[in-house]
């Protein structure tokens, strides 16, 4: 048992590392991982990797139902495992079977669809704490505008990056960090922090200083 766990949300573009960065952490946090790859079986890529878990194990996910999470973050916790990466939520968002398929265009379809499965994945993943760590990487979308410079020329500006689910799911994560291009993690008060020694950190490449930092707030000492 691990005594007292988390839940953890990687927003980032693709191609920003966020699969191999909750691999990272995974070896420092756990003993036994599994990845829910809804990346076309892209979570293999990683077994060489010296910083990633030895082994992990892999369920690739090609049906995007919010009951097929839920039912894969229960059967994980009943296997024993200690680490569960959903790689990625977004799907259940967007993708076909996922939320917005099924409500469709009929707005009521929130009310007795949409809703009701959103607070069930969300409750589901915080159910676990007490037997597994969760981490959740969401997709994200560069956001920007087209504005008129002072010389009257037409410039692009970035307004940064837009979570691919629903707005405010990143509320109901205990840590929630965003990973850009470069490969740096922030943590920039977006969302929720309960890890006080991350509060306006980043880090470059993230692996083993984050996970050690997050060690040590799960014990008490950070």
């Amino acid at each position: 048992s691990i005594g007292i766990g988390y839940n953890c949300m990687a927003g980032g573009v693709s191609g920003s590392g966020k699969s191999l960065t909750a691999l990272k952490l995974a070896k420092v946090l756990a003993t036994k991982t599994l990845v829910i790859d809804t990346e076309n079986d892209s979570a293999k890529l990683f077994v060489n990797n010296p910083d990633v878990p030895k082994p992990y194990y892999i369920y690739n996910l090609t049906k995007y139902k919010v009951a097929n999470y839920i039912a894969l973050l229960k059967d994980a916790a009943d296997k024993g495992f200690d680490m569960c990466i959903i790689d990625s939520l977004t799907p259940s968002w967007n993708k076909k079977d996922g939320v917005l398929d099924q409500v469709g265009g009929n707005v009521r379809n929130w009310k007795d669809i949409g809703n009701p499965q959103l607070d069930a994945l969300v409750e589901a993943i915080q159910s676990y704490r007490d037997r597994m760590h969760v981490i959740a990487t969401l997709r994200a979308k560069p956001e920007v505008a087209i504005e008129k410079s002072d010389s009257g020329s037409m410039v692009v500006r970035s307004l940064g990056v837009q979570i691919q689910h629903r707005e405010g799911l990143v509320y109901e994560f205990d840590i929630v960090g965003h990973i850009d291009q470069q490969h740096v993690m922030r943590f920039d008060g977006i969302g929720k922090q309960r890890c006080e020694a991350l509060d306006g950190k980043e880090f470059i490449q993230p692996g083993a200083d984050l996970g050690v930092i997050l060690k040590e707030w799960l014990h008490g000492n950070a």
